[in-house]
């Protein structure tokens, strides 16, 4: 493993870095983490979604509601 220009040295390490490379894609582990990972984000992106929505239908309800409220007023006011 000792050359004195360290082209072997430098050849054996990026054939062990594909191969580490290759070995965590076929990885069981690594497999269970993606699929916890995505499982966990869908539900909470989803219930994100859902929540933004229904607090900007809340808040469309809530200024209409005002709004109309104070038509009368206004319209007695004139």
């Amino acid at each position: 493993m000792y050359t004195q220009n360290g082209g072997e040295v430098i050849i054996s390490r990026d054939k062990l870095h594909i191969r580490v490379k290759n070995h965590i894609f076929k990885s069981m582990r690594f497999w269970l983490i993606v699929l916890f990972v995505v499982f966990g984000l869908i539900p909470c992106l989803a219930s994100y979604v859902w929540t933004v929505k229904t607090s900007e239908q809340r808040a469309i309800s809530v200024r209409t509601a005002e709004i109309q409220h104070q038509c009368p007023i206004l319209s007695n006011q004139l």
